[in-house]
């Protein structure tokens, strides 16, 4: 007689539709100095073609709008798997505000191992994004040192040393000639008078042509992101963010934060800032149609108002008879957070709001 046997599998964490908010006065916290905030994000990887995500932001830190120096984020997955346009090993991301005195600094890191881009056309054993943006009695300042490549090989051809910034590569396949391009250390910097951000991604690959059971044309892949942000003289401070799904199984992430917005230290000046994806695919889990998430704030001499919000249509999550029939449908989730604060009072809380958040406890049949 045949016995079934099960055994538990880790189960599977989906969040669908977050918006996270809160507001404060400039200065808010003992270490605070009046109208600065240190500002930034870091991510593993991403990939999309068009308004499709193929995978999702991984390890995502972000400051949002911190005011005290001193303070730490961080994050850490396993791995990432959405072959055979990218995985990777164990990803590593940081974000560190400091202030010595002479120097005050954002400083954001992003650290991927293993890299394995469209079914080995781009290999590293190693790409770390290091983003840092400086005040001192100079003025404002950016550096991306401490970025690196570790075993680097495009096409086959190794690169064994660090390409200068905003090195553009075109990626030839045999037998298909030239199908997009490559650039590495990508660096985008702003500086103005009372603020200045960098930007790094050491590798962002653009498809323009197909490549047959990989990938198709029009898929952006970036890997090691990392922006640091000051920004001084603000009266107030908004701090908020959303996004439309996450999946993962402990610390692997199966799809990142889709569609993610970040509510500006500054708010919008009242505008609404809007992310969106046409859909989204959870590979075996499911997917869903188009995702939106908004953000918005406006500071004056004595309020900071903000909102975020995420729309998730046409949900369909955890199929047991391959893709039939799911477990969760929905036509549409959504998700809000307001926050209201007027000088040292909330007038309305702010916080965060899930549309779904799931735990599938998964038993496989021996």
């Amino acid at each position: 007689m045949t016995r079934a046997r099960f055994r538990a599998l880790p189960p599977i964490l989906l969040v669908l539709a977050l918006a996270a908010i809160a507001a404060q006065p400039a200065g808010a916290g003992p270490m605070a100095k009046a109208g600065l905030f240190y500002t930034g994000d870091a991510y593993g990887s991403f990939a999309n073609i068009g308004d499709t995500v193929i995978a999702g932001k991984s390890a995502v830190v972000t400051f949002g709008c911190q005011t005290q120096a001193g303070a730490h984020v961080q994050n850490t997955v396993a791995s990432v798997h959405s072959a055979p346009v990218i995985t990777t090993g164990v990803i590593d991301t940081t974000g560190d505000s400091s202030d010595n005195g002479l120097v005050m600094a954002s400083r954001f890191t992003a650290d991927v191992h293993d890299a394995n881009l469209l079914d080995g056309l781009i290999t590293a054993s190693e790409v770390t994004a290091v983003s840092t943006t400086s005040n001192d009695k100079t003025g404002l300042h950016v550096s991306s040192a401490g970025s690196n490549f570790v075993d680097l090989v495009v096409g086959g051809v190794p690169i064994n040393v660090l390409p200068p910034p905003n090195t553009v590569l075109d990626l030839f396949v045999p037998g298909l000639g030239v199908v997009g391009s490559v650039t590495l250390n990508e660096q985008i910097q702003k500086i103005k008078a009372n603020s200045a951000a960098l930007t790094v991604n050491m590798i962002h690959v653009r498809l323009t042509a197909n490549i047959p059971g990989v990938a198709k044309a029009g898929t952006e892949i970036i890997v090691a992101h990392a922006k640091s942000d000051l920004e001084l003289n603000k009266a107030g401070s908004l701090d908020g963010r959303a996004y439309g799904t996450q999946a993962k199984v402990g610390k692997v992430i199966l799809s990142g934060r889709t569609a993610f917005i970040a509510l500006p230290c500054g708010g919008t000046g009242g505008h609404v800032r809007t992310n969106s994806v046409a859909s989204v695919n959870l590979h075996s889990i499911g997917s869903t149609g188009t995702v939106t998430d908004t953000a918005q704030g406006t500071i004056t001499g004595t309020d900071a108002i903000g909102e975020t919000t995420s729309t998730v249509q046409t949900v369909k999550l955890l199929s047991a008879d391959q893709g039939q029939t799911f477990l969760i449908t929905a036509d549409l989730v959504k998700a809000g957070a307001h926050a209201v604060r007027s000088g040292s009072a909330y007038r309305h809380p702010g916080g965060r709001r899930f549309g779904i958040r799931a735990l599938n406890e998964r038993r496989e049949m021996q």
